[in-house]
Order: structure tokens, then C-alpha cells, then sequence
């Protein structure tokens, strides 16, 4: 019995430093650049958690509405653009504390050459979600002076 738990323990070893030595190349190869990202655009990022979540499926629709009516003419410029992100998605776990995340919010963030350089939590909006007559002065006026500085030059 000792000999075939040595064994187990041996076979352990191996396997692992097989595993080490595969993630030290790959670690060592070279990556390729991102493309480099330049100009001035706005994100905005509807951060949701999984299943059922009627105020996240109207903070998203609220939200695309306004992004093709009143704001496609920036959409279509590429000065606009709108994702989702789930919070269980253990890749996006960082932007809990980045952007003071609680649950359920839109984040509006201007992006210059690949970097963020602010951003605004529209804690707000989760209240306005079921109200799309109150939600959408207040989301464009959220944008506005992030669109006005996504334009200047």
C-alpha cells in the first residue's frame, strides 16, 4: 500500500512539473502587440449579474433605445459604443472595486488611445430603470460631457 501511495505521489509530481514547465514556455514566448488604439471614444458598460433581472433588461434596453435614436449619429461615428459584461464572470471580478460596482449599474468611460482616463458610475440609472421617460434625460445628460470631450480635439 506505502508503494502505490508513492507512487500516486511521484506521478503527481511529474504530472504538475509537466504543467509548470508548459506555462513557463508559454509565459516566455513572445506575445504579439495589441493593435494600438488611438482617437477618443465613450463605453458604455451595462454590468449585470446572471438570470432573471428585469431592471437589468430594462437598463439595457432603456439604454439601446437612446443609443439608436438620439446618440447614432456617434454610435455610427465609432465616438459611442455600448457592451455588457456579467459580474459572475470571474475576468470581470476587477471591475467590482474599480468602478465601486454593488450590482446592477451602467458605467459610462472615455477611452483615449487604448486608455481609460475617467469614468462615472450611473449608480443612478438602477432607479430609473422602469421610468424609460425619466431614465433617458438623465442618461444623455450623463454622456454629454463625456461625448463633448470624445469630440474635442
Amino acid at each position: 500500500m506505502k508503494r502505490f501511495a508513492g507512487l500516486c505521489v511521484l506521478l503527481f509530481a511529474a504530472f504538475s512539473l509537466g504543467y509548470a514547465l508548459r506555462d513557463l514556455q508559454n509565459e516566455t514566448r513572445p506575445h504579439p502587440l495589441p493593435p494600438e488604439e488611438s482617437g477618443t471614444r465613450v463605453e458604455v458598460i451595462l454590468f449585470r449579474g446572471g438570470g432573471y433581472c428585469p431592471v437589468c433588461d430594462d437598463l439595457e434596453r432603456n439604454a439601446q433605445e437612446a443609443l439608436e435614436g438620439p446618440l447614432s449619429g456617434d454610435v455610427a461615428a465609432g465616438r459611442l459604443s455600448f457592451r455588457k459584461l456579467s459580474l459572475e464572470e470571474p475576468e470581470n471580478e476587477r471591475y467590482i472595486e474599480t468602478y465601486g460596482l454593488f450590482g446592477t449599474t451602467l458605467v459610462v468611460s472615455l477611452v483615449r488611445n487604448g486608455r481609460e482616463i475617467r469614468f462615472r458610475n450611473l449608480e443612478e440609472a438602477y432607479r430609473l430603470a422602469d421610468r424609460p421617460e425619466a431614465f433617458r434625460p438623465f442618461f444623455l445628460q450623463a454622456l454629454a460631457p463625456f461625448l463633448k470631450e470624445a469630440v474635442a480635439p
